[in-house]
């Protein structure tokens, strides 16, 4: 693969990374709000807040994921389109 097209596919696995990054921190951020609510209101079902734990334990997951992603592809490919 050339510089070109290694610059262009960094750039487009980026772009969906963060595309799929923006919905993952969005659920994180309403999760943590219901799992706060859900902690200091001890009369709601154990089964709701386990189950709402685990979803934010898997958005987060994916975050991880995507980072790692993006990590690698920074560490792999250049954006350089003209070698030196």
């Amino acid at each position: 693969m050339d510089n070109s097209s290694s610059g262009q596919l960094k750039k487009d696995i980026s772009s969906l990374l963060h595309e799929v990054c923006q919905p993952l921190m969005v659920i994180n951020a309403y999760v943590s709000a219901c799992l706060h609510l859900l902690e200091n209101h001890s009369e709601i079902n154990n089964q709701l807040l386990s189950a709402i734990n685990k979803i934010n334990e898997h958005a987060n997951l994916a975050g991880e994921k995507i980072h790692e992603i993006r990590n690698y592809i920074d560490n792999n490919f250049s954006l350089e389109t003209n070698p030196k």
